[in-house]
C-alpha cells in the first residue's frame, strides 16, 4: 500500500500491480499455513525428526528476507510512473527474492509430518525446485517486463508451487 500512497490517481498497471501484489501475499499465507503446516505442532521424538526441526526453524531467515525484499520490489513496481517498464536490476532483485522465500518454504513443507507420509513427495519436490528455477530465469529476462505481467506471472508460479504442496 505504500506504493499506492505516491500515486495521485490509480493508473490501470498500478492498481492491477497493487492487486497481484496482495494475491501474492495471500497465496503466501496459504501456503505457509495450510500447505507447509508451518504452525502445526512438530513432535520431536527421534534424531531425525529433530533435524527436520531444525531445517524448519532455519527456513524462516531466508523466507524472512525474501519476503522483506520481495515487499520492496512490488512496492517499487506499484510506484512505477505510466507505462515505465522495469530496470533489469529491479526485476532480477525482485524475482531473486521470490526465488529465495519460495524455496525456504518449500524446505519447510518438506519437513511436516504430511508431507514425510505422502507418496511422490520427492516428485513434487523437485517440481518445486523447477518453479523455483523458472523464477529465478523470469528474474533473468524481466528487464523491459510489463509490471503487470511480471507479478500476475509471479502470482501464477506461487499457486502452482502451492498445489504441487499439497499433493
Amino acid at each position: 500500500m505504500r506504493g499506492i500512497e505516491s500515486q495521485e490517481y490509480w493508473s490501470f498497471p498500478a492498481a492491477a500491480t497493487a492487486f497481484s501484489s496482495m494475491a501474492f501475499a495471500f497465496v503466501l499465507r496459504w501456503w505457509y499455513f495450510d500447505v507447509a503446516e508451518s504452525a502445526s505442532t512438530r513432535h520431536v521424538r527421534s534424531r531425525r525428526q529433530a533435524i527436520l526441526f531444525q531445517i524448519w526453524h532455519y527456513a524462516h531467515l531466508p523466507m524472512f528476507l525474501g519476503i522483506g525484499i520481495a515487499g520492496v520490489g512490488f512496492q517499487r513496481m506499484i510506484s512505477l510512473d505510466g507505462d515505465e517498464h522495469l530496470s533489469r536490476g529491479a526485476g532480477w532483485i525482485l524475482c531473486s527474492a521470490v526465488a529465495l522465500l519460495t524455496a525456504a518454504l518449500i524446505g519447510m513443507g518438506a519437513t511436516s509430518e504430511a508431507s514425510q507420509r505422502s507418496r511422490g513427495h520427492a516428485w513434487r519436490i523437485a517440481w518445486q525446485v523447477a518453479t523455483v528455477i523458472a523464477v529465478g530465469t523470469l528474474g533473468a529476462g524481466a528487464a523491459g517486463m510489463d509490471r503487470v505481467v511480471l507479478v500476475v506471472t509471479l502470482v501464477a508460479i506461487g499457486t502452482v508451487q502451492t498445489m504441487l504442496g499439497r499433493g
